[in-house]
């Protein structure tokens, strides 16, 4: 995990408690079983009746992929520029019939 995503998830945290105590609220009543079953199961719900199960399905491997530094940027870049060269010199038709 990147330290941006690690600083977003702490300030994002923080506003949340910051804004239950300008309230003037018990940070504790907000962490009732109830409310994270009211906000969980829709949120899950919702995605699996928007979403194909096949798409679904690939979400445990892609936040392995986010969570993990399995390859540097500089492979995807090269990558990338690869790709870009190819559709720039035989044009998109020929890169489609190639990959």
């Amino acid at each position: 995990m990147g330290i941006l995503s690690f600083l977003g998830m702490i300030v994002s945290f923080s506003a949340i408690i910051a804004g239950i105590l300008y309230l003037e609220g018990n940070v504790a009543v907000f962490l009732d079983p109830a409310s994270a079953l009211l906000v969980m199961v829709p949120t899950v719900g919702s995605l699996v009746a928007t979403y194909p199960i096949k798409l679904l399905a690939k979400v445990p491997a892609h936040m392995k992929i986010i969570v993990r530094k399995e390859k540097k940027p500089e492979e995807y870049i090269e990558k990338i520029v690869e790709l870009a060269n190819k559709v720039r010199s035989g044009g998109l038709l020929a890169f489609k019939m190639k990959n």
